[in-house]
């Protein structure tokens, strides 16, 4: 981060990924315009927060309204276990020691085990370290495995009849797993934000003042068939009584195209060597990204 903010050519450093952007949110201070886009929970990686902003000067992020527990209970409306693995990646446990003392604690209140199994990016098998009594999965994020892992994950972990639930959307329910409530629309959503949190930049607004919580339109996604059981049906009713209806913002903005196709040509905006160009404002945006992510995760 250092070496962005005191490159003369970067103007706007922007941290792509949970790794990355949970990074970005630790730092004291910000010489330059961040924006920093997705982290979890603001309170698992210390990032600052007033109100629904950072109040933080130079510093904007996009937070997912994450919560373990509400996640487990929806999982166990489907499914019953008192045994749970959790899949995630290393990185993201280094960058987030937190996650470890919260899964705990909500394991003690609703009386269940977690057993986290951790990848770590070399093509181990996470099927072969689940403990002998796990009897469900929760899936978080795996930037480092590959489509054809996911798929082989999927297809053992229903081997096995271990029944599976997604943390980061429906992708996965369409490869395999059981349920997930995070649809593919709260992503199209949070790319949004950080397109306009980026345009309101380039105009010269402050990034201490920008939304946090981008809302999430949580909404219970199966397996086929699965939905049309009386019990997911219930359920479905449940999530669906409890979402608000965003109010409509009335302001028109103009939004900029961001490619992260090298190969595009300006004076759209474009990615080369890892800066994102906005040649008609003569800006220049560093993209911090997971060095194992690579563009095809942070395009999500």
């Amino acid at each position: 981060m250092s070496r962005l903010y005191n490159d003369p050519e970067v103007d706007i450093v922007i941290a792509l990924g949970f790794g990355s952007a949970a990074v970005a949110v630790s730092l004291e201070e910000y010489p330059k315009p961040t924006l920093a886009s997705v982290i979890f929970n603001p309170h698992l990686v210390n990032a600052p927060i007033k109100g629904n902003s950072s109040g933080k000067h130079n510093l904007a992020y996009i937070s997912i309204q994450a919560d373990l527990a509400t996640e487990l209970k929806v999982f166990r409306e489907v499914v019953d276990f008192t045994n749970i693995a959790l899949l995630s990646d290393s990185l993201k446990m280094e960058v987030m020691p937190a996650l470890a003392t919260e899964g705990a604690r909500v394991a003690t209140e609703m009386g269940i085990k977690i057993f986290p199994v951790l990848h770590s990016g070399k093509g181990d098998d996470l099927v072969s370290r689940l403990p002998s009594e796990t009897d469900a999965v929760m899936i978080g994020a795996l930037p480092r495995m590959d489509e054809t892992q996911t798929a082989k994950l999927l297809s053992d972990l229903i081997e096995l009849g271990l029944p599976s639930y997604s943390l980061t959307g429906s992708h996965l329910v369409e490869q395999g797993a059981l349920a997930t409530a995070a649809p593919p629309e709260d992503w199209q959503r949070r790319t949004r934000r950080l397109v306009l949190d980026l345009q309101a930049v380039l105009f010269g607004d402050d990034p201490k003042d920008m939304k946090v919580f981008v809302e999430d339109r949580r909404r219970l996604i199966t397996k086929e068939g699965l939905d049309r059981s009386p019990e997911i049906a219930s359920l479905l009713a449940k999530i669906i009584a409890q979402e608000r209806i965003p109010k409509s913002e009335k302001r028109s903005f103009w939004l900029p195209t961001i490619s992260l196709i090298p190969s595009l040509s300006c004076p759209a905006p474009c990615v080369k060597e890892n800066i994102l160009y906005f040649e008609n404002y003569g800006r220049q945006c560093s993209l911090l990204r997971n060095s194992h992510n690579g563009y095809r995760n942070s395009e999500q």
